[in-house]
């Protein structure tokens, strides 16, 4: 019984990516009707990340500022390595961040890419916490289970929004949903019944979404972890790099 998760500990997972890794390469397919298109990537925290299509083909490639969401372009230039320091968030004895609140989100962000969706996949923390104004807990999570994906640890949940849900950005979130289009002043239509949820257990990425019922069924995003903490060199994030 002592091996059962819970929705606490779902939430204190999406919490803790910033401190869970430094180093990640990954692909990454949108499944949400749009730029389809799946990548490779290379991020190095707090801002260098490089961007390519599966064949190796360039798309993005440099260094940004923690917080930044000027997109990066893939001119040339010797990249610079921005530091940062975060706030030591209260944690659990199994190292998992039970509160984050001492920490601005915004000073948590990866790179941008494309959107920001992009960057609450990195640092799903809007599965774990929501707006207080709004409600004690921005989702319902439910059936938390161990899973393996593509050959890793994961956890896997059903995911409601709920009221007080707030996405890093409400055009682009994790969970599509009434309450992000409202926070939009958009008119809410019809949505998912519920979110297929998917964590990466050893560095709290959000690497799968999927809408469950609704006009958007099977909607989402995967990811695939390949690497996790390897050496990544300032050559890497620059263009032409990886010749």
């Amino acid at each position: 019984m002592g091996d059962e998760l819970s929705a606490v500990d779902f939430r204190a997972l999406a919490r803790s990516s910033p401190w869970l890794w430094s180093t990640v390469q990954l692909t990454y397919t949108a499944r949400r009707g749009w730029d389809a298109e799946p990548v490779r990537a290379w991020v190095r925290r707090p801002g260098s990340l490089r961007v390519e299509t599966l064949d190796g083909r360039l798309l993005q490639a440099g260094v940004l500022p923690p917080g930044s969401a000027v997109v990066l372009t893939a001119g040339g230039g010797e990249p610079a390595r921005p530091t940062t320091t975060l706030p030591a968030p209260r944690r659990r004895d199994d190292g998992l961040v039970a509160d984050r609140s001492v920490v601005d989100r915004f000073d948590t962000d990866a790179p941008f890419y494309r959107d920001y969706h992009w960057i609450a996949c990195l640092d799903p923390v809007e599965l774990a916490d929501g707006d207080p104004e709004r409600g004690p807990a921005g989702t319902t999570i439910t059936d938390v289970h161990a899973v393996d994906h593509r050959g890793r640890p994961g956890w896997a949940a059903t995911v409601v929004p709920a009221p007080a849900y707030e996405p890093r950005c409400a055009c682009c979130p994790l969970l599509p949903s009434a309450v992000a289009d409202r926070l939009e002043g958009i008119a809410p239509t019809a949505y998912a019944d519920a979110h297929l949820v998917l964590l990466d257990r050893a560095t709290g990425i959000c690497v799968s979404t999927t809408e469950l019922g609704g006009p958007r069924n099977g909607l989402g995003h995967v990811i695939g972890i390949e690497a996790v903490d390897d050496p990544l060199a300032d050559e890497l994030f620059a263009a032409g790099g990886r010749g």
